[in-house]
Formats: C-alpha cells, sequence, structure tokens
C-alpha cells in the first residue's frame, strides 16, 4: 500500500510517498459577530516528492473477532487498542499485537451493558486512558478504565428534543450537540427538484445537565425534493451536497460548512475562537463522477420493476457544478486538526490537510479511500478498513519522525 504526503518545513514524515513543500501564509484580525477572531490563510506551494511504503502494523478483525459496525477505535497509552462495534454491542479491547483481551459493556440493561444495536453510538477517549461510550437512544454516556472495567454513568437531562445528536465531549465536561433540523412537510411548500439546506442549532450540554447553552445555528445538510417510490414528493439528501462535519477538542467545537474550504473553532460561549481558510484546488464536479455515482446507486437497486422508478429518481436528482470542499475532521493526539477532502467514486485516496495547533496549514495526506482514520497518534494511527465486500477490519498504521522529530 502506498500513500502520500505533501509537508511543510520538514517536520513530519508518514511512511507514505512524501513531498518536501513550503507554505504561503497569512493572518489577519477580523471582525466577525461581535467578537475579534484570529483568521488564518493558507496555500500550499508545488514540491517535489520521495516514495516510501506503509503496510499495518496491526490488522484486528480477520481472526476470532467480526466487526461489523464500527464506530470508534482507538490507541491506549500502553500501546493497546480499543474497539467499539455498534452490531455486537461490545468495547473490545487488543494488546498491541492484537490479541483480544476483554470484552467489555454487551446488550442488556445491567451497569455497563448497552441496548443491541441502537444502543452504543459514538467513543471518545476521555482522561487516564478512559473510555466514554455515548448511547444515543439513552442519552447516556459510560465510562470505563483503561483495563476495560465499567466505572460510572451519565444521564444528560430530556431538557430538549429527542433528535440532538452528540458530537463529542470537552475537556471540562460538556457535551457538544446538535440539533438537526425537521425537514418533513417542505415537500408540499417546495417544487420537485428544488434544492435547500436549513440551519442545524447547536448547543453545549453541561456536567449537570441542568441547562442547555445555546451556540448558534449554521447550514446543515443540503437537501432536495423528488418523486419518491410511491410516486409522492419526498426529502431526499443532494448527491454531492454539501453537509457539515465537525470535531471537539479541548472546550472547542470545530465547525466545516463543507460548501468551501473553512473551518471555524467555536466555544463554549458560541463566539467563534478562529477561522482557518486554505486552498484545495479546481473542485469542479466531472460528468464521470456523476456516472460513477449512478452505477454505484443502480447497482444496489432490485430487479424487478421497481427499478425503473429507481432509475427515474438517479436520473431526476440535481447534482451540484462543484464538489464540497470536506467531509469529515478530525483531532490528533498534538492537537493537530486533520480535514478531509470530499471522496469522490472511483478514487483509490483522498487527501487530508492537516493544521497546526495555530490553525496554520502543515501538511496534505494522501490516505487510501477504503480507510477511515479514527485515532492519530505522533507515532501511529488506527482506523477501520472496508473491502470490496463490505467487510470491515480495524488497522494500525505506523509514523515515522523524521531525525529532527515530530514537534
Amino acid at each position: 500500500m502506498t500513500l502520500s504526503l505533501t509537508r511543510r518545513r520538514g517536520r513530519l514524515l508518514l511512511a507514505a510517498w512524501v513531498v518536501i513543500g513550503a507554505c504561503a501564509e497569512s493572518s489577519r484580525e477580523a471582525l466577525l459577530s461581535n467578537t475579534k477572531v484570529s483568521v488564518h490563510s493558507s496555500t500550499p506551494a508545488h514540491a517535489g516528492r520521495v516514495e516510501l511504503v506503509l503496510t499495518p502494523e496491526v490488522e484486528l478483525g480477520r481472526d476470532g473477532v467480526l466487526f461489523e459496525d464500527v464506530v470508534g477505535a482507538s490507541i491506549l497509552s500502553n500501546g493497546s487498542f480499543a474497539v467499539l462495534d455498534r452490531a455486537a454491542a461490545t468495547l473490545f479491547y487488543f494488546d498491541s499485537t492484537g490479541v483480544l483481551l476483554r470484552r467489555s459493556g454487551g446488550p442488556g440493561g445491567g451497569p455497563g451493558e448497552f441496548r443491541g444495536r441502537t444502543g452504543p453510538t459514538a467513543m471518545w477517549r476521555l482522561q487516564a486512558d478512559s473510555i466514554g461510550v455515548w448511547e444515543h437512544s439513552l442519552r447516556r454516556l459510560s465510562v470505563f478504565d483503561a483495563g476495560g472495567v465499567f466505572r460510572r454513568a451519565w444521564t444528560a437531562g430530556r431538557w430538549t428534543s429527542y433528535g440532538w445528536q452528540a458530537l463529542g465531549r470537552t475537556q471540562d465536561g460538556w457535551i457538544m450537540a446538535f440539533v438537526p433540523p425537521d425537514s418533513q412537510g417542505e415537500e408540499p411548500t417546495r417544487r420537485v427538484g428544488e434544492t435547500f439546506r436549513p440551519e442545524v442549532r447547536y448547543m453545549a450540554v453541561p456536567p449537570d445537565s441542568a441547562s442547555v447553552r445555546e451556540l448558534g445555528a449554521r447550514p446543515g445538510t443540503e437537501y432536495f425534493v423528488q418523486i419518491g417510490r410511491t410516486g409522492q414528493p419526498s426529502i431526499a439528501i443532494r448527491p454531492f451536497g454539501a453537509a457539515p462535519a465537525h470535531t471537539v477538542g479541548g472546550n472547542e467545537l470545530y465547525y466545516a460548512s463543507g460548501d468551501r474550504p473553512e473551518i471555524i473553532l467555536i466555544g463554549l460561549d458560541g463566539d467563534e475562537r478562529l477561522r482557518i481558510t486554505w486552498d484545495v484546488g479546481p473542485r469542479r464536479l466531472q460528468r464521470s463522477a456523476i456516472a460513477a455515482h449512478k452505477e454505484q446507486l443502480m447497482a444496489r437497486a432490485p430487479n424487478t420493476p421497481a427499478r425503473a422508478t429507481w432509475q427515474r429518481a438517479v436520473d431526476a436528482a440535481p447534482y451540484p457544478d462543484s464538489v464540497p470542499a470536506t467531509r469529515r475532521l478530525l483531532l490528533d493526539s498534538r492537537g493537530h486538526l486533520w480535514a478531509q477532502r470530499y471522496p469522490l467514486p472511483g478514487q483509490d485516496t483522498v487527501a487530508w490537510d492537516v493544521f497546526d495547533p495555530a490553525g496554520t496549514w502543515d501538511t496534505s495526506v494522501m490516505l487510501p479511500a477504503s480507510f477511515e482514520p479514527l485515532h492519530i497518534r505522533s507515532d501511529r494511527m488506527i482506523g477501520v478498513y472496508v473491502d470490496r465486500l463490505g467487510v470491515q477490519t480495524i488497522r494500525v498504521h505506523r509514523l515515522l519522525a523524521t531525525p529532527a522529530g515530530l514537534p
């Protein structure tokens, strides 16, 4: 397997394709929403490259434990691994070589157990290698220590709608979350083929869950009105439409609207702390990408008379002129922010732009499109790999430092 890396100031080396270059940077102060925000704008320069090869150091899920719906994975301080599988409702612990050490949680209603497939929806690494498992339906955070022993549970108050989605936990114990818009009922007010992008509300839930702190509303997922399988108007997500990406670090929420290369850091008070912008190059949506997307959709269509309805819906979907800028955000153990560029059908690799804690562009890494990193340390990354049959395994890739070492 070959990965690719572009770097600034020769500070980071991934066992991969390495591109050594420079970065033209600028920083200015801007007044946004009555808050003074530092805006960093960066444009990577062209550079040469050196080839290095990366292969997985450890792969989990081939023998003994089979994964179906991995929602979290982490590398612990001693080199062991924790993996949460939603389908099994189980938190798995492995040693540094991939040997299974313990199963924690499991489906059930007892202490430290989860309520089956609808139970564990997210996994967060907390202090001292403890693991927090979030259950959306219960608004509950179950905490396990570094050895996988259940220690305590915390339940948020039911002071708002059922639909709010947790995004992560801050260092002070707040839960960052958002409330998706209710797009139902939009059909009668909009014409078929019309696109729209409702806003979503962001909020922070304090550790005592006594109240909620509103963080403002921002653009959510882009939808359109289509003729559904029943022949009536219905709401669907626009293909290649913009959608927000989020992550939580320190006491801040990182938000990217997706429609442009921009990331906003939002504090617990709802004020913007930092805006990061950069250049991702041309993003025009090519006909080949649209054709590949349609082919993927029709591959799942039934070989029945309903297939013709599927085909009409696929052909009638409104495709944008350009693809979104970002799809995912992830913070590594050094506080560097990784932003995944929007992947296209048929791509073997996907670019991730990396920014240092000050918001300066540092690195651009090409990772396999079939590999989703879930936790990144200074020396290794762990993530879920999906093969062509849809089978999930967990892979660990080692990161190598230059002789000068990582920052």
